[in-house]
């Protein structure tokens, strides 16, 4: 090893160990994880805000595409009443579907208006035994069983 490449090592070294022990250094290290963190905090609550905004605003557009199904009773028995409430114009479709989710009975294809609707269904055009309903929208698939007992 070369005397002055000894001498410049441990002068690099030294002047290593002045900017380690220095307040400049130390200033300009707090200063900049400061800075780095107030941009990323800042970032964060940008995207925070953003996405309740839009979670907000899609939760009013989509509160409005479904529709609500009124309570059902546990057994079919005879004429059994079904509600929807809308609350703007849909084209929907309805139907009592076997265990194979095969269609038994259309109940109902078409559009329909906004406000209550009540379907009556016959449960004596059907045996006794497990079936499913089926109401679909363009934004909402309704699936529920029923037990149509006579």
């Amino acid at each position: 090893m070369n005397w002055n490449n000894a001498n410049l090592f441990f002068n690099f070294d030294k002047n290593m160990k002045e900017l380690w022990l220095s307040d400049t250094f130390w200033r300009f290290l707090i200063n900049s994880i400061g800075a780095l963190s107030i941009f990323f905090g800042s970032w964060l609550l940008y995207r925070l805000i953003k996405f309740i905004y839009n979670s907000t605003r899609n939760k009013t557009l989509n509160d409005e595409n479904y529709i609500n199904l009124m309570s059902l009773p546990d057994t079919f028995k005879d004429q059994v009443q079904i509600g929807l409430i809308l609350k703007n114009t849909q084209k929907i479709d309805f139907n009592i579907l076997d265990l194979n989710e095969n269609i038994l009975l259309n109940i109902y294809n078409g559009e329909l208006p906004i406000g209550d609707k009540i379907f009556i269904i016959d449960s004596l055009k059907l045996k006794n035994g497990e079936y499913y309903f089926s109401i679909k929208t363009i934004h909402q698939n309704i699936f529920r069983k029923i037990i149509v007992s006579n």
